[in-house]
């Protein structure tokens, strides 16, 4: 009975005026379940009004179904277990014996013989292997023979020892016990000198008990000392190279073994190195910041100093001293040098160029802002070699005042290159003034 049969049933009775159910599968409140009083499990039963098989059980009357351990064999079971194992005597699904007759059982393998049905289990009983060696035919077709039950390749790496082959474990691994060629890796000690390719293992000798060989006791190539490299060659066996260790790279080897450095995990740390101010003893004479080096008063804050006058020699920057600073470049020639050190605009290297003179300055200097001793004006005046105007939009060429004679912080006339739209790239002036440094 299909399930929206057995649904409409149901509703149906529910609405009956007899008010009958179908309850746990049974159809209660009608005569028809008086069928089961007394029998045993399993015996065939009917429900009214109800199509498909039924059994009874517990003395009800209910459904049939394939896996509900009850056998109905007006359904055409013939068992049911009810689990979902196969081949166990009774199929799953179907409710019928795994087996009941040889023929159903037999694989067509002569390598596991003859397999046969136990018509009480109603499962298959394997044969007897047949005997090593015997011919068969493998899946592929070709030529085969049996072992232990299976139809295996012949020859080398079928895995079973064949006449003739020592041994036969059926890979390619060499030193396992059998080799690659179906021979046993060793008998006796001799046998190993061919696997023994590095003396750093000691003397390979075999073990009898699995036919492999065994390494020896390893060399002990370390000769105590630090100051050598221990190694172990396959062939020449221990080396012990003397080694200047330098282990912070600094060029300088350890003391210990025979080096100049102190610390060979600080490479800021040998000796002869500079002593920095930073806690440590950097020169290795067992003195810690003894070197300080020395700050000279810069009162404009450009990192230059006017003179050596006032100077304190201490690590840490001192502390402003009336409304000056402190920097440590030592100021030794025009390069290093403030030549106006209240004017922070002023200094050695300042590569801008100024249109104002610098306050308080003699007209000789008062442009000098990179103190070199000289007004240097941002474009040549009226230079004898000048470079025609070329280019297309973007225009280049030489640019110059157009006066031999210019003083700078005054306006004069520049002579520069211009593109027009009418006239292309073309020289042209304006009044500008003039910026030195």
């Amino acid at each position: 009975m299909g399930f929206m049969t057995r649904f409409t049933l149901v509703v149906s009775l529910a609405l009956a005026s007899a008010c009958s159910l179908v309850v746990d599968g049974a159809l209660e409140g009608k005569e028809g379940g008086s069928t089961c009083t007394g029998a045993d499990d399993g015996t065939p039963c009917a429900l009214d009004g109800m199509d498909g098989a039924a059994i009874c059980r517990s003395q009800v009357c209910t459904l049939s179904t394939c896996g509900d351990g009850l056998v109905d064999t007006a359904a055409g079971e013939e068992c049911d277990d009810a689990n979902e194992t196969s081949a166990d005597g009774c199929e799953p699904g179907t409710c019928e014996f795994s087996c009941a007759s040889n023929d159903e059982c037999e694989d067509a393998s002569i390598c596991n013989g003859t397999e046969s049905c136990d018509t009480t289990s109603h499962t298959c009983v394997l044969g007897t292997d047949a005997p090593d060696d015997t011919a068969c035919t493998q899946e592929d077709g070709s030529d085969g023979g049996c072992r232990a039950g299976v139809c295996r390749a012949l020859g080398c790496g079928n895995g079973l020892p064949d006449d003739g082959e020592e041994c036969d474990d059926g890979n390619e691994v060499s030193n396992d016990g059998c080799e690659p060629d179906c021979t046993v890796t060793c008998m006796n000690d001799v046998d190993c000198e061919a696997f023994d390719v590095s003396v750093c293992d000691g003397v390979d000798t075999c073990d009898t008990a699995t036919n492999t060989c065994v390494p020896g006791e390893t060399l002990d190539c370390d000769d105590g000392n630090e100051c050598t490299e221990d190694t172990c060659d396959p062939v020449d066996g221990c080396f012990n190279d003397p080694l200047p260790f330098d282990m912070d790279m600094d060029g300088h080897a350890v003391e210990s073994c025979g080096g100049d450095d102190c610390d060979d995990s600080d490479p800021e740390v040998y000796t002869g190195a500079e002593e920095l101010c930073d806690g440590k003893d950097n020169n290795c004479d067992l003195a810690v910041d003894e070197t300080a080096p020395v700050w000279y008063v810069d009162c404009d804050g450009d990192g230059f100093s006017p003179d050596t006058s006032v100077t304190r020699e201490q690590c840490a920057e001192p502390p402003p001293s009336g409304g000056c600073g402190w920097t440590n470049t030592r100021p030794v020639g025009l390069d290093t040098t403030d030549c106006r050190d209240d004017n922070a605009l002023v200094f050695p290297g300042q590569t801008m160029y100024q249109t104002t003179a610098i306050p308080g300055e003699p007209s000789a200097t008062n442009f000098d802002y990179d103190c070199d001793g000289n007004e240097r004006p941002n474009y040549p005046l009226s230079p004898t070699f000048i470079i025609a105007c070329s280019g297309d939009r973007f225009c280049s060429g030489t640019t110059f005042w157009a006066e031999d004679f210019a003083a700078c912080g005054l306006t004069r006339t520049l002579s520069y290159c211009r593109y027009s739209v009418v006239t292309g790239c073309s020289r042209t002036t304006r009044e500008e003034t003039m910026a030195c440094r």
